[in-house]
């Protein structure tokens, strides 16, 4: 049996065999060891065990634990100590019992953290269940709080978790004590449910405490945050994104982001690159229109982000939106004024009859940008067929083609060889969810990508299909 010696010539930490002991002529038996029946403590473990299911008030559950002990024990005082950060000391909730029956009374004394002071920071110091047989006994240790009680034999456990102790639960007698192995199991086993239910609040509090801090840096944030469950519906929006949109959390939460906010010709959109996600090794940057909640339409460069579990497998998406509104519509000023200045240019050109001036024209306004949406780098595989001869593609007709961008008015992607036909219907998405589009070839241009000569395809939405 283990033993704890603190003095050369004594030995007051022990685990004693006798489970009782006489005191002396007048005195009485130490805490009434022979009524501490196997019965009576399996009942108390499970009232505890159930005060802790039930999650009490900090407070109410050391109360109810240190009376808890003053019963079974029979015992002239119990308590439970827990740090604090930052405090040089210990408060301890001490309740005390009278043998008379009357009401208990309940104390806070503070126990000197200094291990060779308090008997709370000694438990700290030696991590183990003990026995005091008389706490005066004890070298260098001198508790004032228990003294000024009158205690002298005690038991202690510390609450430690993952080998770190941070309080201790004790069980006092006024007189010498003597106590069994029995004794050091069962308060070892309340020391195990008292640790479980206040580290488990220590953790919540420090979530919590993350949750308040996370929370406050996204709502301080000046742009849109969303975050959307594997079905990508609303779990969380912060304060720019409900500024913005006019949409309160509780009014779109749970609901899937593409019929809440996409205007309705781009809602596959935000499905499309969402389901990319899932095979993406990165994030996906695009640009799409959003509808607020009082029908105003907005351009928002968005950026989508997977976020997995530890084992790899995707989660959640967490979607950052930039308005870029007012600057998508100074580029479409600027891209009517060069469209009707090319206009102007051609129409003058063919009043002087000059040929060339009008080719060269025409050729401006085919090298110049064409696309009226910017579009975002989407370097994934893409299923395609060409309309031939305007009979509706079969399943079997579909390929797979490398995207290069795309916008939400339509999409670019290579091929070796020309487009067979001007029509297209692309498949967005995957497994269930895949939409089909129509589209117009509106460009076709040489490029050459990893050494090879390609054609670069870019087509525009024109409706949707049905294959």
């Amino acid at each position: 049996m283990e033993t704890l010696n603190l003095a050369n010539n004594a030995d007051p930490l022990q685990f004693p065999d006798n489970p009782s002991r006489e005191t002396g002529s007048g005195s009485r038996q130490t805490p009434s060891l022979d009524r501490r029946d196997a019965l009576k403590r399996q009942q108390a473990i499970v009232a505890l065990g159930r005060r802790v299911a039930a999650r009490p008030e900090h407070q109410l559950l050391l109360h109810d634990t240190a009376t808890m002990l003053c019963e079974v024990f029979d015992a002239d005082v119990s308590g439970i100590a827990e740090m604090v950060d930052g405090a040089d000391a210990m408060p301890m909730l001490l309740v005390r019992g009278f043998p008379d029956g009357g009401s208990r009374r309940v104390d806070t004394v503070e126990t000197p953290l200094d291990g060779s002071r308090g008997l709370a920071a000694r438990v700290l110091d030696v991590g183990h269940p003990f026995v005091v047989d008389q706490l005066s006994d004890v070298p260098d240790c001198h508790d004032e709080g228990l003294e000024q009680l009158g205690v002298g034999g005690a038991l202690a456990a510390p609450l430690a978790m993952d080998g770190e102790a941070f309080g201790a639960v004790v069980v006092c007698s006024r007189e010498d004590a003597h106590f069994q192995v029995d004794d050091l199991l069962f308060i070892e086993a309340v020391s195990h449910l008292i640790t479980t239910a206040l580290s488990r609040r220590h953790l919540e509090q420090e979530l919590e405490a993350e949750r308040r801090r996370n929370n406050s840096v996204l709502q301080s944030v000046n742009a849109i945050v969303l975050v959307l469950d594997q079905e990508r519906k609303v779990l969380y929006i912060n304060q720019a994104g409900e500024d913005l949109t006019g949409f309160q959390l509780e009014e779109i939460h749970g609901r899937a982001v593409q019929n809440v906010l996409a205007v309705p010709e781009e809602a596959h959109l935000f499905q499309q690159l969402s389901d990319g996600l899932e095979q993406a090794k990165g994030p996906i940057e695009y640009e799409s229109g959003l509808l607020t909640k009082h029908g105003e339409r907005r351009r928002i460069s968005w950026r989508y982000q997977a976020i997995r579990d530890d084992q790899g497998r995707f989660d959640t998406i967490v979607a950052t939106g930039i308005d870029t509104t007012m600057q998508a519509e100074a580029a479409d000023r600027v891209r009517r004024a060069e469209e009707a200045a090319a206009q102007a240019r051609r129409r003058l050109a063919e009043q002087q009859g000059d040929s060339t001036a009008v080719g060269d024209g025409l050729a401006g306004a085919v090298n110049q940008e064409r696309r009226q949406r910017p579009r975002r780098a989407y370097p994934y595989a893409q299923k395609l067929a060409f309309v031939i001869g305007g009979r509706k593609p079969s399943p079997e007709d579909f390929t797979d083609v490398d995207c290069h961008d795309i916008a939400s008015g339509g999409f670019s992607f290579h091929s070796e060889t020309p487009p067979p036909s001007d029509s297209v219907v692309v498949a967005l998405g995957k497994g269930e969810r895949i939409t089909h589009l129509t589209g117009q070839v509106a460009h076709v241009t040489r490029v050459v990508r990893d050494g090879r000569r390609l054609y670069l395809i870019g087509c525009s939405y024109t409706g949707r299909a049905k294959v």
